[in-house]
């Protein structure tokens, strides 16, 4: 929907929080009423906003993003919503249906890279588990990073290189000699 998506755009660069919706529709050129009729609230834009990140999340680890093509597809994601991952925060705190649904889909990401990362070991892809419940922490870790990398970085497009970078980064210490070769191929590939 073009509407949702130029509220998309106001969000990312004006901020959700400092918003309102009333500048929403002036900046789009409509009245009020006319935005209102299609979200009755601002935070309903929001939920509506969050379910077009969760539909393209699901699309990216269900029905097949490349994993090599997986961390530039989902910074890509994060910079279209820029505005969500920069106050993620603030928004779950403000919004109690949002946090539950976010730390329902948080945990089902975390459950994938659990699973995810001693298959890579058995693959000879990353070392082997140093010691119990590593691997646990280290999926946590890297969702925190996947989550958080461009709330920290400048809003240019270069914000998605520089995220892939700092995670390629965090993944060396534990890759082996065929998957940092493997890395190199997926870099030099892109």
């Amino acid at each position: 929907m073009k509407l949702l998506a130029d509220v998309r755009r106001i969000f990312n660069r004006r901020g959700f929080s400092g918003t309102s919706f009333r500048a929403v529709a002036s900046e789009l050129g409509i009245s009020p009423g006319h935005l209102h009729y299609h979200f009755r609230t601002k935070e309903l834009a929001l939920e509506a906003l969050f379910q077009e990140i969760v539909d393209a999340t699901e699309g990216m680890f269900v029905s097949g993003v490349d994993s090599a093509s997986l961390p530039k597809a989902w910074f890509r994601l994060q910079h279209e919503y820029l505005f969500f991952f920069r106050e993620l925060p603030a928004i779950l705190l403000q919004h109690p249906t949002l946090r539950r649904r976010y730390r329902e889909i948080a945990k089902k990401r975390v459950g994938q890279f659990q699973t995810l990362l001693p298959n890579l070991s058995a693959a000879g892809l990353i070392i082997a588990e140093p010691e119990s419940g590593f691997f646990d922490r280290f999926a946590l870790l890297l969702w925190h990073h996947c989550n958080s990398a461009l709330s920290l970085l400048p809003p240019e497009d270069t914000a998605i290189d520089q995220a892939e970078s700092m995670l390629y980064t965090l993944l060396l210490p534990v890759l082996t000699e065929n998957g940092r070769a493997l890395l190199r191929t997926v870099q030099g590939n892109q």
